[in-house]
């Protein structure tokens, strides 16, 4: 129960500041509703709320001259993943249009989150329904939260 909840919380409150940031962005949503799908996996690619994972190797692994013994424990920053200009062109722009092949929001493989498809329905369905009652809304406070594991806003104050 408590997997999904802070981090499409994290994740929604990230997107209504972005959205904010990037107003084009938002009046295409609000547009083209149909767009909010692939607008959740441009918000994971853009700013996710899980930035890393933790791993212990069960073999020794090479990677860019780097030698890992087996037994290393390794954090892999799948956050900065969406920023990779050689996957993504302007990595540092918000496009709710962009088209993702694969982003590492979720993870992959066999460490893919397995509440993912709640999560993107629920972030979907949270971000027309939110964008359809409050279109024009202003930021007017942000409070970022302070977490080992999930990155996110703890306090995101809007006015309409």
């Amino acid at each position: 129960m408590a997997a999904g909840n802070e981090t499409v919380t994290k994740l929604l409150a990230t997107a209504f500041y972005w959205l904010a940031e990037f107003p084009g962005e938002r009046q295409a949503l609000i547009d083209e509703p149909g767009l909010a799908a692939g607008a959740v996996e441009e918000f994971l690619r853009f700013d996710p709320p899980s930035h890393y994972q933790a791993r212990t190797l069960t073999r020794p692994v090479s990677l860019h001259g780097i030698e890992m013994p087996k037994g290393a424990r390794v954090a892999i920053i799948n956050g900065a993943s969406g920023r990779d200009p050689r996957q993504f062109e302007e990595p540092d722009r918000l496009d709710v249009r962009r088209e993702i092949d694969l982003h590492l929001g979720f993870g992959f493989g066999r460490h893919v989150c397995l509440g993912a498809s709640l999560a993107r329905l629920e972030s979907r369905i949270a971000l027309v329904e939110f964008l359809a009652r409050f279109p024009a809304y202003e930021v007017t406070g942000v409070e970022r939260m302070h977490s080992s594991n999930v990155r996110g806003l703890s306090g995101l104050t809007l006015q309409y």
